[in-house]
């Protein structure tokens, strides 16, 4: 691939000489001290087109640089808002009644309605035991007593 390319640019800068060798003899001879082959247009050419080239090149990496940054701001913001959600469901404290209303909604069917109100009242039971020993734990200041509560939470 590169062979080919070479190739053809080699081909094309020598069309590009015999264009410009057979375009000097219809210009005026050249002095004794210039070289008959300088062609200041050529240089001017050149020069603009490199000129061109990295302006369009300072130019896409700009676009660049301005779309990535516009990627981190999104991206900072949407890591702003899920902490803020995670923040609020942290901060959150399930009451013993909303945690059995979430778990019969994930668990329960149509078909079993009718069972849902027993099961209700021994859940929210359970977890209101469950957080009184817990509470009960974090209060005592023996070491003895919170074996015990723990033996009995952990049998449960």
């Amino acid at each position: 691939m590169r062979k080919i390319w070479r190739e053809q640019t080699e081909r094309y800068r020598d069309r590009v000489r015999q264009k410009t060798i057979v375009n000097y003899p219809e210009s005026p001879p050249p002095s004794d001290h210039e070289d008959p082959h300088f062609d200041p247009q050529i240089l001017d050419n050149r020069a603009s087109g490199a000129n061109r080239s990295s302006e369009k090149q300072r130019k896409r990496i700009h676009e660049l640089i301005k779309k990535l940054k516009n990627e981190i701001d999104r991206l900072k913001n949407k890591v702003k808002r899920f902490q803020r959600k995670l923040d609020h469901l942290r901060s959150l404290k399930m009451s013993p009644k909303s945690k059995v209303d979430r778990l019969l909604k994930k668990k329960t069917k149509p078909s079993n309605q009718e069972n849902v109100e027993e099961v209700k009242k021994h859940l929210s039971f359970s977890n209101v035991l469950q957080n009184q020993l817990k509470e009960n734990i974090r209060h005592t200041k023996k070491k003895n007593e919170k074996t015990l509560f723990r033996k009995v939470l952990s049998c449960c």
